[in-house]
């Protein structure tokens, strides 16, 4: 892509070039033809033997001088124009043509097996692209062993395909029906999208069919007003309009040719889903990912034949620097690790970790206690999301199923930090001294930033991240960093400007994760807190459910790159994934030994929403703390466990959510705590002391919103 992009600029500027010089060329020339034909004109008029005056001979000269210059100029731009347009050709060799010459020749395929893998993954090719005559010419010469029932199934979506593209949706509409429950059980809009566009289709075709789309929509749409309700009260409004015509009613956006596009991609995305293969085949992935790297390889190669290493370099088994292929390239494996760029061997092996990546056991123990690596890039399950699926993952070995460690490390790549809270920054916090936290964070090894509108502190937070990308510590996409809708922002025409706020105040284009807050909406304006005479909050009259439709708004434009909750109840969630198109990748709840939160994270787990733990430590430095409870890292249970693993309570909690599976966000503002909350990958907390943990719940919850207990949507009303 970044290559088509370069060739793309170089052609911009011939268009623009082309497009000044010509108006100029003709304006000029017009100009100039016109001056002299006058003169012509006055030339011929004059008679016989007439001798020109001094100010006729002056014109003429002047004239003369003109067009010389326009001919001078027009032939530099002539030159310009040509040195511009060469540009393009050279752009072209740079980024896409490479001397294959130089390139390895070592046949890799000379064996039967591998040959039969290669000629098995085209032969899938040929299927996925609808060439089922070539992949069959191809399984019968090379004596492919073709699955039973594996190009039939591309077969059909490939026609399903072409009907669409043809704007015929009985085919899809079948397959859609045929397979609804699998189609709910991942959340897809697919078949309603269907109806829709077969109802849009009956009522273009004018009153006539007025009836007929009526009965259409009694037919199909009762199974869908649960999550599509407001859709199917605009297709009602529709009807209204048929006598005179869509096309000059409010609803005429309803008639464009996006929606057929939109089909096409959906229809694409959830059957793929459904067979459990990505979008593009394996083959178009790799020769696009080789095509593009290349280029990159053998410059590679080049340098290090001129600095004269390589020979150090073939006996290693990775690159001297790393290929930027784009993020849409970087794929999971199990021979290459994402960290150290090393292969995977019988003694380093590949291990899982539980957000399902792979990282090798030489790399956990660089990121371990004592070590000072840097992690360069890891990627996020998040942004993988979609559809109410995450991404499951199957690694099989060149020869035999390896065995697999289990890397208890949780799923936004190391523990997070989480941003000062706004009263905290006042009492505790001034705003350089957060700066500096987010700073020694990212140098530590910290790459997922928790912040909040809230907190008041995002432009901090976001002066540390920019000192951190400018000193080349990290770049952006190495970062994780997740902020929250605050409850003002409930009604949904603002939501997309709070963001917006917090995207200025973080000095970031987008978030990778946009939390609302909390389920409860308060009243808008300028106090974060609203409240009226009695001291309770005034709440604002919009429901979470279509704040939460604003928020997937805010993901289709690419503002963030995935979107989740905060703070709700297991009756909250229900509610909201009736109506929601896009389930919440997340939700951020108040977790800790003392409210171990196992109801809600079984329950969350169960809907494919993972579970972020803030407080984790019981929060010992809130405010407004009572001299009653109870504080969890002076407890004695936890600390003899922490003696006997030689680490401090405050570790042996955070390994805890993260042995369960939990996203964990502690909070310190001080380096030494800091480095202390991430030292907690070179031990495991064994099953009896989880247990005995376990034990320590008490349902004690220490973080309630002040004055809103009264709120019609207050989450803590309910059992979990």
């Amino acid at each position: 892509m970044d290559a088509c992009c370069a060739v793309e600029r170089e052609v911009d500027r011939v268009l623009s070039k082309f497009g000044i010089i010509g108006e100029h060329a003709s304006r000029t020339l017009c100009d100039l033809i016109a001056y002299i034909q006058g003169l012509k004109l006055e030339l011929e008029a004059a008679p016989d033997g007439h001798i020109l005056s001094p100010i006729q001979s002056g014109l003429l000269k002047h004239a003369m001088v003109k067009v010389k210059d326009t001919v001078s100029r027009l032939a530099t731009d002539h030159r310009d124009l040509h040195s511009t347009v060469s540009k393009v050709g050279k752009a072209v060799d740079r980024n896409f043509t490479a001397d294959f010459a130089v390139t390895s020749r070592d046949d890799i395929f000379n064996e039967q097996e591998k040959l039969a893998v290669l000629n098995k993954v085209v032969y899938q090719h040929f299927c996925r692209q609808g060439m089922q005559d070539v992949a069959n010419e191809l399984a019968k010469e090379a004596s492919v062993k073709i699955e039973c029932g594996s190009s039939e199934t591309f077969m059909e979506l490939n026609h399903i395909l072409e009907s669409l593209k043809n704007k015929e949706l009985e085919p899809a509409l079948a397959w859609a029906t045929a397979l609804h429950d699998n189609l709910e059980a991942i959340n897809s809009t697919l078949e309603f999208k269907l109806h829709r566009l077969k109802f849009i289709e009956l009522l273009k075709q004018g009153a006539a069919y007025q009836t007929e789309a009526i009965a259409y929509a009694r037919l199909h749409f009762g199974q869908f007003v649960k999550r599509h309700e407001k859709d199917i009260q605009m297709l009602m409004g529709m009807l209204l309009f048929v006598p005179n015509g869509i096309s000059s009613s409010p609803y005429h956006f309803m008639l464009d040719n996006e929606m057929w596009i939109e089909i096409y991609e959906v229809f694409t995305l959830d059957a793929c889903n459904l067979l459990g293969v990505s979008v593009d085949s394996p083959l178009a992935t790799c020769v696009n990912a080789g095509c593009t790297a290349i280029p990159a390889l053998l410059n590679i190669k080049q340098v290090m034949m001129q600095r004269q290493v390589t020979g150090i370099w073939n006996g290693k088994d990775e690159l001297p620097i790393e290929i930027d292929l784009g993020t849409d390239k970087r794929y999971h494996s199990m021979f290459a690790c994402p960290i150290l760029r090393q292969q995977s061997t019988e003694s380093n092996p590949p291990m899982r970790l539980l957000c399902g990546h792979v990282i090798s056991r030489d790399a956990l123990t660089k990121l371990s206690s004592g070590n000072n690596h840097t992690l360069e890039w890891l990627p996020w399950l998040y942004w993988q999301y979609e559809g109410g699926l995450f991404i499951d993952l199957y690694w099989t070995a060149r020869t035999a199923k390896p065995s697999y460690g289990i890397v208890t490390i949780n799923s936004t790549n190391i523990a997070a930090l989480e941003a000062s809270k706004k009263e905290k920054c006042r009492k505790y916090s001034p705003p350089e001294k957060v700066t500096q936290a987010v700073k020694d964070a990212i140098d530590i090894g910290y790459r997922h930033i928790d912040c909040a509108f809230a907190y008041g502190n995002e432009e901090q937070v976001g002066a540390g991240i920019s000192a951190k990308i400018l000193d080349g510590t990290v770049k952006r996409g190495d970062l994780f960093i997740t902020s929250k809708l605050w409850n003002t922002f409930h009604r949904p025409g603002i939501v997309e400007s709070a963001v917006r706020q917090s995207l200025k105040n973080l000095g970031v284009d987008y978030l990778d994760l946009y939390l609302m807050h909390w389920p409860m909406g308060y009243k808008e304006g300028d106090q974060n807190m609203p409240t009226g005479p009695d001291g309770t909050v005034v709440p604002s009259p919009y429901d979470y459910v279509d704040t939460w439709q604003a928020m997937e708004e805010i993901k289709k434009k690419g503002l963030a790159k995935s979107i989740g909750i905060s703070n709700f109840n297991s009756r909250q969630i229900g509610r909201l994934l009736e109506k929601a198109s896009v389930v919440p990748a997340v939700n951020q709840v108040e977790c800790h030994p003392y409210l171990n939160q196992r109801q809600l994270i079984d329950y969350c787990n169960s809907k494919g929403i993972k579970i972020t733990a803030y407080s984790p430590l019981a929060s010992p430095g809130r405010q407004g703390i009572n001299p009653e409870d109870p504080v969890l890292l002076k407890d004695l249970r936890l600390e003899v466990i922490a003696k006997k693993y030689s680490k401090t309570p405050a570790q042996v909690v955070i390994k805890y959510q993260i042995q369960r599976g939990n996203i964990v966000i502690p909070k310190s503002v001080t380096k030494s705590r800091i480095q202390e909350n991430f030292n907690v990958f070179d031990f495991e907390l064994s099953s009896e002391d989880i247990s005995v943990i376990d034990t320590f719940n008490r349902n004690l919850r220490l973080i309630r919103p002040s004055g809103a207990s009264s709120h019609q949507y207050y989450p803590f009303n309910e059992e979990f």
